[in-house]
């Protein structure tokens, strides 16, 4: 499957793909290349014949821009696939996702954690890092990029109390770096009551793994000490020291 996929990539764009790198069309077929070429053989089409029927589907109408297709989805009847696989495919587009992250509701992104908890942890992360420095932040400034971090930031908490550790962590550094470059009080705030209730001992240590590899050890300290609030964890009052 992950051949065929990265085949009809090569084709599409005339770029020749690599044991790293699948190069991925800028519009027709780029959901479909996407998904045929996920890390997990779990997350890809079942059957050539199901990665062709989507192409089919694809063939067979114009679905309009993408933004048209982003409201279709979520004013539509929800299905996880389709926005799974949709925003797996256009991660790299800030300025389509980060206006709308604030409408994918909790209940949303949770049958998607539930459905594929890598792929909302990949495009999250994707997310946070468009943020992090002004690299692509849609369009959004000042207060206007506070419901993105806060959307963000309730996704990474709903992985640290499914206990999925392994794909909060990475998310965390993500988070850390775009809360400090974005500089919004509100959200710096949220992060350090959430930081301080933590009582789990695994979990505060990996959000402090997240601290140290992200290089925001100065800002993390920082809203942590002007939050109201203690530490619940060892960990991070040893680390408070």
């Amino acid at each position: 499957m992950y051949s065929v996929g990265a085949i009809v990539g090569w084709i599409m764009t005339g770029e020749l793909p690599t044991p790293v790198h699948v190069p991925l069309p800028t519009t027709r077929f780029r959901t479909v290349v996407t998904r045929a070429t996920r890390k997990s053989p779990a997350q890809r089409y079942p059957t050539v014949d199901e990665m062709l029927e989507a192409m089919e589907r694809e063939l067979d109408g114009d679905r309009g821009p993408l933004s048209t297709q982003l409201e279709q989805i979520l004013s539509g009847p929800f299905e996880v696939e389709t926005l799974n696989d949709f925003a797996l495919a256009h991660r790299d587009n800030g300025a389509l996702f980060l206006p709308e992250l604030h409408r994918i509701k909790r209940s949303t992104f949770i049958s998607w954690f539930d459905a594929d908890p890598d792929g909302l942890e990949q495009f999250a992360e994707s997310m946070c890092d468009l943020l992090t420095g002004g690299q692509d932040a849609g369009g959004l400034e000042r207060e206007g990029l506070r419901p993105p971090l806060f959307w963000l930031l309730d996704v990474l908490r709903h992985l640290v109390h499914k206990q999925r550790l392994d794909l909060a962590e990475p998310l965390a550094r993500a988070l850390f770096a775009a809360a400090e470059s974005c500089n919004q009080f509100p959200v710096g705030d949220s992060v350090a009551s959430w930081l301080n209730s933590l009582s789990h001992e695994a979990s505060a240590q990996a959000m402090l793994s997240a601290v140290v590899a992200s290089s925001t050890e100065s800002y993390i300290r920082s809203i942590l000490e002007n939050d109201w609030s203690k530490p619940s964890s060892t960990t991070l009052r040893r680390w408070m020291l």
